[in-house]
């Protein structure tokens, strides 16, 4: 769970496609103070992403597609109160 307080604006750096994964997402994260580690989560836009790859000031992120259905999908939550 995020607290919901934005660290800053990150760069998108690049967007390509990936193997095994419909897109990979490279964010210049110098926001955050300091790199994060393979496998730590990141907040971007409101939508938790795990980090698959970090190289200096940049992590990578592995994005897919969710089909419900053979359609394009996506997982919605209630904010907590």
């Amino acid at each position: 769970m995020f607290g919901g307080i934005i660290a800053g604006r990150g760069r998108i750096a690049q967007v390509s496609a990936a193997p095994g994964a419909a897109l990979r997402l490279v964010i210049d994260v110098f926001v955050l103070g300091r790199r994060p580690a393979l496998g730590h989560s990141v907040s971007v836009a409101g939508v938790c992403l795990t980090v698959a790859a970090a190289r200096g000031r940049r992590a990578s992120f592995d994005v897919w597609a969710r089909r419900s259905g053979g359609r394009p999908s996506a997982n919605s939550d209630r904010a907590t109160r």
